[in-house]
């Protein structure tokens, strides 16, 4: 590869967004680029890079990539693929060395990861076809109340009467949010009911690996709603790790194995 290669890269392609990440000395995040993937991922991968390489102020010679994502193996020039399951695991307890349960949330798919006491994947699940799409909810919700999705999660924390969303239906849920609008009910209300029901389906995903006394971590996009956070918390009977990269924790755990890839490259060199 080359002994040029001084920083590692992590690029991240979700369905909802892109994001990458590139790493340098201790493990220092250098740059961040964000792109929304709109069913183009090369186009987001290579904007949110030129974004990143500013940020960074490196030239592409500079970084040894890694792609993770639904879209890791479309990107060329790639060094190495990992599976989101690894590098969200790797990102998660780089950030947070006592982490034993990961929950990854993304547009239309969850994880839940088991980690060991040295940080590596002992078990893992996904979610099923009647849950999937957490985040593609919310923004279906978003959508269908008119408010817009940055919104909701600080809306949902001054609900005084959740209402209940008995159906794990995105389809059949998004009938009983219009039924609720047509009642007037409160828009708090029926988003911290809707964080209720998500949160349920997901501890009940979680907990089928969960480590009792280890530390939880929340990587993707949904960290950064407060509702879904609470109504978590509630769920699990637990705190939960909230990073402020959470949103790029794929992209860091894909830079991180980069990273460690690179040093054993060197190593054999030397040899």
């Amino acid at each position: 590869m080359g002994e040029s290669r001084k920083y590692s890269c992590g690029i991240d392609i979700g369905s909802r967004s892109t994001k990458v990440v590139i790493l340098g000395e201790n493990n220092r995040v250098l740059g961040r680029g964000h792109f929304l993937t709109a069913g183009k991922p090369l186009v987001a991968a290579s904007e949110a890079l030129k974004e990143a390489l500013l940020a960074a102020r490196c030239k592409p010679d500079d970084i040894a990539v890694a792609a993770t994502g639904y879209g890791r193996k479309l990107v060329p020039d790639v060094n190495f693929h990992y599976t989101s399951v690894t590098c969200h695991a790797a990102g998660a307890f780089m950030t947070f060395p006592k982490t034993r349960n990961v929950l990854n949330i993304g547009a239309l798919r969850s994880i839940a990861i088991r980690l060991n006491e040295d940080g590596r994947v002992h078990r893992f699940r996904l979610n099923d076809r009647c849950g999937a799409g957490v985040g593609r909810s919310l923004e279906r919700m978003a959508d269908t109340i008119e408010i817009p999705l940055e919104e909701i999660g600080q809306l949902a924390l001054f609900s005084k009467n959740p209402q209940p969303i008995p159906s794990i239906c995105s389809v059949l849920a998004e009938t009983e949010i219009l039924n609720h609008i047509t009642h007037d009910v409160h828009p708090p209300d029926i988003i911290r009911g809707v964080c209720e029901a998500l949160a349920e389906r997901l501890a009940t995903l979680l907990k089928g690996i969960w480590v009792p006394d280890g530390e939880t971590t929340l990587t993707g996009g949904v960290a950064k709603n407060a509702g879904m956070v609470y109504a978590l918390e509630d769920a699990l009977k637990t705190d939960i790790n909230i990073h402020h990269d959470s949103e790029f924790m794929g992209a860091i755990g894909a830079a991180l194995l980069a990273g460690e890839s690179l040093t054993r490259e060197s190593l054999v060199r030397k040899i």
